[in-house]
This record gives C-alpha cells, structure tokens and sequence, in this order.
C-alpha cells in the first residue's frame, strides 16, 4: 500500500495531468460555449419572429373580420335601401298609374257627358221650323262661348259675319269663304234647319 507521501505525489501527478488535459480541450469548450450562446440568440429570434408572424396572422384576420363584417352591413344597408326605393318606386307608379287611371275615366265620362249634352242640343234644335222658335247652344268645357243672345231662328239668320266667324272659332269648325257658307256650317253642327239660311 503506498505510504501518505506517495498518495500526494499521486494526486498531484493526476491533477496535473487533468489540468493539462483541461487547458487543451479549453478552446473546444469556449467554442461550445459560443455555438450555445448563438444557438440561444437564434433560437430567441426565432422564438420572436414566431410572436410576430403569429401577431400578424392576428392583426390580419382581425382585420379581414372587420371588413367583412363592414361589408356585409354595407351590403345589408344597400339591400334595405334598394327595396325601399323600389317600394317607393312601385307605390308612386302605382299612385301615377290609379291618377292616370281615374283621369282617364273622368275624361271619357267628361267626353261621353259632353257628347250627350251636344246629341240632346242637336235633337232639340232639329225641331225649330219657325222664326221664332228658340235655338240651344252646344257649350264646350273650359271655353267662353261669344258674348252673343241669339236665342231663336230670325236672329241666328240675321247673324252678322263676324258674329258667325267667332262662332266657328270657338267650336273648331272650318272658316269658308262666304257668310253664307259659314252660316251653313254652323247651322249644320248644331242641327239647324238650312232653310230658309240667308
């Protein structure tokens, strides 16, 4: 068994050598130590980078949520908009259409009553065979009828030209050459006798 001193001796030997063997894996080790305090700077970058994209993905379907949500509501408010203008639409071509309708009605029976009126005018005029046998005017809706009282046959026959001109104007008939061919138009649209016509 080795005495005390040689156990030292030992120690020391094997100490040395392990100090040797230390001092030349030294620069293995520091190299180590760097690749591992690069490897824990990338790794934290990457570790970054991964947050950043994973934020951004975030920030993006926030976003794309928001717009669709915004267009879906724009959507909704044209919708809502585009029917009540079309309803608008609908209710005023329909009111138009109903106007149009009940003037149109109120024309016919306006034209119907003013042709009946005429019929009974010209029916009872169609009778006057005398002088003095009392004439009806037809009258025409919205129009003054000349300022004239000729209220039988002697004074519609002693109708100056003029009077009877301003007649066939305010009915639309055809002015002629002569008096006597005026007074015959007149006669005859509004069933006079033409006999005896001056």
């Amino acid at each position: 068994m080795p005495s005390h001193t040689e156990q030292i001796i030992n120690f020391v030997d094997s100490s040395i050598t392990a100090l040797n063997n230390l001092k030349e894996v030294a620069p293995l080790i520091s190299n180590i130590a760097e690749a591992a305090q690069t490897n824990l700077i990338a790794l934290n970058e990457i570790q970054s980078a991964k947050k950043e994209i994973i934020e951004l993905k975030e920030e993006i379907k926030a976003r794309f949520e928001k717009m669709e949500s915004d267009s879906k509501k724009k959507f909704e408010n044209m919708e809502s908009v585009s029917k009540k203008n079309f309803e608008k639409m609908e209710s005023v071509s329909k009111a138009n259409f109903e106007n149009m309708q009940k003037t149109f009605q109120n024309e016919i029976k306006s034209y119907f009553k003013e042709n009946d009126n005429a019929q009974i005018v010209r029916i009872k005029n169609s009778s006057c065979n005398r002088e003095n046998s009392e004439i009806s005017w037809i009258e025409v809706k919205g129009k003054n009828s000349p300022n004239y009282e000729i209220k039988n046959l002697k004074e519609f026959n002693e109708m100056s030209g003029s009077m009877i001109v301003e007649f066939l104007d305010f009915y639309d008939l055809k002015i002629e050459n002569t008096v006597k061919q005026n007074r015959r138009t007149l006669a005859t649209f509004l069933n006079l006798p033409t006999l005896p016509l001056m």
